[in-house]
């Protein structure tokens, strides 16, 4: 005798995409949750932001272009929203205290820079201006994370934090 159990998970860590948004099934399995789930099947659908994961954390498409035109605005993001790490174990001597900004490459970094895949180049609509391009034009992808880590600051009023709050007020 066997039993046959199905499993329906309502989030998952599969990214919601293409086949969620035009899905024909009732049940969704990706992290949306069914908020898109077949929202492209009926004529007046609005495609939704494009989502993924990056070393484990959620981001969202900001933005689609060549990585020389991205890089300055993945660094204003990444500068925006303070600092990866602040050493401050030279001050007992007397020393300076060490910010570290969040570069495109770095886990957990508010803004990421990844080139688009190939099979991403040939069917995501965002991408279509892009489809005869070659290996040293490839475009890139600026991803925006959806859950911002906490923000790392200084307690006190340190100059470079204060320039990093005025920053991110703006």
């Amino acid at each position: 005798m066997s039993r046959s159990f199905i499993i329906h998970s309502f989030l998952s860590d599969i990214t919601c995409g293409e086949p969620c948004w035009h899905a024909k099934e009732d049940v969704c399995r990706c992290s949306c949750g069914g908020k898109n789930h077949g929202c492209l099947r009926t004529e007046g659908g609005e495609r939704p932001v494009r989502t993924c994961k990056i070393d484990g954390q959620r981001y969202e498409l900001a933005a689609v272009g060549m990585r020389k035109e991205l890089w300055a605005e993945a660094k204003r993001m990444n500068e925006r929203d303070g600092f990866s790490a602040i050493d401050t174990s030279h001050e007992k001597w007397g020393g300076p205290r060490y910010h570290y900004t969040w570069k495109e490459t770095d886990h957990g970094a508010p803004a990421r820079l990844k080139y688009a895949t190939w099979p991403q180049i040939a069917s995501w609509p965002e991408l279509k201006a892009y489809v005869q391009c070659d290996e040293l034009g490839r475009p890139s992808l600026l991803w925006r994370k959806l859950d911002p880590s906490k923000q790392m600051f200084c307690a006190d009023d340190c100059e470079d934090c204060s320039k990093a709050r005025l920053a991110f007020a703006a």
